[in-house]
């Protein structure tokens, strides 16, 4: 694939991000399914990219969408770890340091077991809407609330 050769060896971290897009008058193209709403003809398309010059320079993508989701018996949850399959490829030789950073749709167990069995660091945006509660090891809650300007760390949580 073209876009793999983009790939930049010293990147500080790895974007991945969903974008739907939108076909309408896609009506007899056969990957083309339905988007989220359920009535909007469209497909996702996954890339990952590194950071370049303000912007996100892509370096792989995949498409997939409700109609190849279900021609192919696959979940939108395997296409996300198919592309990191192939940036875990693309990572082997570069510092394990290198976190890939997600949106909150990546806030799934299956995947976070998968990239803390390959070592590999990681920033997800938690999905609050879905209830997420975050604990220390004795089960008190730890806030996600951050002030401009200031860090906070948090081992162990659950």
């Amino acid at each position: 694939m073209p876009l793999l050769r983009m790939f930049d060896e010293n990147t500080p971290f790895v974007v991945g991000d969903v974008t739907e897009v939108e076909r309408p008058q896609a009506k007899k193209t056969e990957y083309v399914g339905k988007l989220e709403d359920g009535r909007t003809r469209g497909f996702w398309l996954l890339m990952l990219g590194t950071p370049g010059g303000g912007r996100v320079i892509p370096f792989h993508g995949l498409t997939y969408s409700s109609r190849t989701i279900s021609d192919e018996v696959t979940s939108r949850n395997h296409e996300h770890r198919r592309a990191l399959a192939t940036t875990s490829a693309l990572l082997k030789d570069v510092p394990k340091d290198v976190p890939i950073v997600f949106d909150r749709e990546f806030s799934y167990e299956a995947l976070l077991q998968d990239l803390k069995r390959e070592k590999q660091p990681w920033v997800i945006r938690l999905n609050t809407g879905n209830g997420v509660r975050v604990t220390d090891k004795a089960g008190n809650p730890i806030s996600l609330r951050l002030a401009p300007g200031k860090t906070v760390l948090a081992k162990n949580v659950y």
